[in-house]
């Protein structure tokens, strides 16, 4: 992305040599914050955090039925697994209306919350990882097979 005074030869340039060095150029027209792909995922996964904290569905039936409806291999939480819990919750949280417990995004907060806490106990310090953001929301693969015996959500803190 260029800006006013960025000449449109040298922006040709940075496109062709990304595409010479086998990249793919998004070429973006002005400045977005969050630019393209943030500008989409987040709403997507505002969405799929607030069926869950609303309870309409747990995690596993809301990535299920994105996967089946989409044909998209990953659902949200899946993908949110990719952010990473800890993330995720400092996105939501950044929102003024978290502070109400009986908002939407309040009770996301508290989801998240209750999520990274069973994944890193109380009695470990925030400091045992490397990096806090590391705590991920991890599913058993069955849990896109159908068999709900072997079916559900786990979590993990990865060791460094």
């Amino acid at each position: 992305m260029g800006h006013a005074g960025t000449d449109q030869q040298y922006y040709d340039q940075i496109v062709q040599f990304a595409d010479d060095i086998r990249m793919v150029p998004l070429c973006l027209h002005k400045e977005q914050p969050g630019y393209i792909l943030n500008s989409m995922l987040v709403p997507f996964l505002s969405a799929a955090e607030a069926l869950f904290a609303n309870d309409v569905a747990d995690p596993e039936t809301i990535d299920k039925t994105w996967c089946l409806a989409t044909g998209a291999p990953n659902g949200p939480f899946r993908i949110l697994d990719v952010v990473g819990l800890v993330t995720a919750y400092n996105i939501v949280s950044m929102n003024p209306a978290a502070a109400d417990p009986e908002s939407t995004p309040g009770k996301i907060c508290a989801k998240l919350k209750e999520m990274i806490a069973r994944a890193r106990p109380a009695s470990t310090p925030a400091r045992a990882s490397t990096s806090t953001s590391n705590l991920h929301l991890f599913w058993r693969e069955e849990s896109l097979t159908g068999d709900r015996h072997q079916a559900g959500p786990f979590l993990l803190e990865p060791s460094n």
